[in-house]
Parts: structure tokens; sequence; C-alpha cells
């Protein structure tokens, strides 16, 4: 779903100055690497972990900087593949990854978003009238030329409108952008070092070419602890998490379905375990902001206490979950659950009056 280049930044903005862990998350810059398939190959096959580029280009690569993010367009092809985090500072090397050069200047790199080929990728001409890297020039007919001298810098919204579109690419309808949501919530949850869980019925869905099942920290089956009543339930829930087999947060994924159905499981739960006070989030596209708060706020909510509704349910906007999700990268090893969570979600839920 493509995403609103004013929304993001808006989005953005308030975190810049919020976000202690990062330095603010507007002070990583988006860089351009431009590869032929054939290099593009040979660095998915060393293990997709070391950018490299020639000599010339020492300027560029010794102002990267760790939390910078690399964005991967094919040459040839004309795709852009994937975008990665720099995990390093600059340094040389005469390790040899690429056949048709040494390209010495190296960073270090976590390839967070791939598609599953080059061929797969997001055609450069689809964003042409999109791109600040085009419009500068006026004239798209020579929007080549752009591309030349390598690595370069791209403007934020540049690289949110590429990250918007590979995502859209790897999704590419409302039921797959169901299954992207639960991919990034389970990648996120694993990142914090949390065990995770998928719907028992949706262990088998493919986010591009990896069943969510199969990912990493996805637990087979729910812990024990939890009473029979509450597992019914549970083995339903989009995504769980987990730490020591305790609850940490339930996440129901609303794309196109009634808010009720997800809605409802989540009161089931919290009528099962009432002590446990589990967070529980909607997650669902920014258009269904609105949608989300009239469905929770429904009377027929109030019995579960107003107080417990504003702490405990709260709406994620899968927007800013993927944007988040890149953004917070590697540096999540020193956050908390709850930290995340606050940050790429809100209230929704109405205080009632004389509760």
């Amino acid at each position: 779903m493509p995403l609103d280049i004013s929304e993001i930044v808006e989005y953005l903005l308030p975190k810049a100055y919020s976000a202690g862990m990062r330095g603010g998350t507007l002070g990583h810059k988006y860089w351009l690497a431009v590869y032929t398939e054939d290099t593009w190959n040979e660095f998915i096959a060393h293990g997709a972990d070391v950018a490299g580029f020639p000599v010339r280009r020492r300027k560029s690569v010794h102002t990267m900087k760790r939390g910078d993010h690399l964005v991967f367009y094919v040459m040839g092809l004309k795709r852009l593949v994937g975008i990665a985090e720099i995990t390093g500072g600059p340094y040389e090397s005469d390790e040899q990854i690429w056949a048709s050069g040494d390209y010495p200047l190296r960073v270090g790199v976590d390839l967070s978003v791939q598609v599953s080929s080059p061929e797969q990728g997001v055609p450069i001409t689809e964003l042409l009238g999109e791109l600040d890297l085009f419009e500068r020039r006026g004239d798209l007919g020579s929007w080549g030329v752009r591309l030349r001298g390598t690595p370069k810098v791209l403007s934020d919204p540049d690289g949110q409108a590429i990250l918007a579109a590979l995502h859209k690419a790897l999704s590419g309808s409302a039921s797959t952008l169901h299954t992207e949501a639960q991919y990034l919530l389970l990648k996120l949850g694993a990142d914090l070092g949390l065990d995770v869980y998928v719907a028992v019925n949706d262990r088998s869905r493919l986010y591009g070419d990896v069943p969510l099942g199969s990912m990493p920290r996805v637990v087979a089956a729910l812990p024990q602890s939890l009473p029979d009543k509450a597992a019914d339930v549970v083995k339903y829930v989009d995504v769980l998490w987990f730490k020591d087999d305790a609850v940490v947060a339930a996440f129901e994924v609303e794309c196109t379905t009634d808010i009720s159905r997800g809605w409802g499981r989540i009161a089931d739960l919290l009528a099962c375990l009432p002590n446990l006070r589990i967070p529980h989030f909607i997650v669902a596209p920014r258009e269904r902001r609105e949608k989300v708060r009239r469905e929770v706020n429904r009377p027929a909510l109030r019995r579960l206490g107003s107080e417990l509704q504003q702490e405990y349910v709260r709406y994620m906007p899968i927007e800013d979950m993927r944007i988040e999700t890149l953004h917070l990268g590697s540096d999540l090893r020193g956050a908390g659950p709850a930290w995340i969570l606050r940050r790429i979600s809100e209230d929704v839920v109405t205080r009632s009056r004389g509760i």
C-alpha cells in the first residue's frame, strides 16, 4: 500500500526529538547503491553482510555511518531490490567477493528488506514522478544520469517511498498486507529477544518466500501454563510475544475483515485472563484508524473497565510499524518491548466518565 509522504514526515518529525537511543530517527541517511545483476548475486552469495565500492568513491563512503541505510538498485534490470542497514563504519579490505572488481571500500550491512529475486524488484520507472532524485532534473527522459556516481545520498522522503514500494511488492494485496504485518511483528519480537507465536492457521503463509511458521524464535506450541479456555482463544490470535512463557503482548491484524472479529478474540482473552493485564494491539492500515476507534469504544466494551481499556488496548498503524522497524534496526538490542510498543502505537479508547 503506497504511503503518503507528507504523513510519513509528519509521523517521523516528533520521533526525531524523542528517540534518545538513536539520536533521532531523521539523523540517519539513505544511500543509493547501484549494482549489476552479477554483483548483486555475489553480494547475496557472500552472505549479504558486506557492501563494497570502488576507490574513487572514497569521499562518499567515508561519510557513511552506522545506522544509515543502503538502497540497492540493479542496473540493466532497472529495479530496486532491497534496503540494508549499515552496521559499522567504513573500512578497507582486499577480500575477493566480486569477480568484476575489488571494490575495497567496505561497510558491514544487515539486509532487512529484500525481494526474492532481482527480477521481482520494483521497476525504477514506476517511481520516476515520485522521487526527488529525478524531479530536480525536470526532464525524466534523462533519468538514468541521476543514478551515476553512487553511493549518493537520497532524501528521507525518497528513501521512505522506496521502502513503501518494496513492501508493496512483497505484499501486493490486502490479503498479503495482513501477512506482511504478521511478518513484521514476528521479526520485531524476535529482534527484541522474545519468543513469538503466529496463529495456528497462518503458519504456512508466505511473506516473500518465507513461511511465517519458520521465522526465528517462532514457538510451535503455546505454554502449558495457559488455562485451557485461554489457550483455545489464544491459538487463533494473529501474533503473540512471550517472555519466559508469559504473554508480553497480543496482536490482531485487521486489514479488510470486520474489526469486531479480532476485537472479539481480544475481549474473550481479557475475560479468560482478567488478572494478567496483557497489552493488546489492533494492527490495521492508517485508513482504518477511525473504524478501529469506533469499534473499540462500543458500549459492550465498557464492562471491561475504562482504565484497563486505555492501558491495555491500543492501535498500531501498519505503515508506522513498517517505517519504524527499519529505522530501529539493530538498536533494538538496547530497547524493551514496552518502549517499542508505546513508540509505534496510540491510544484509541475514550475514557468513560464515572468509571
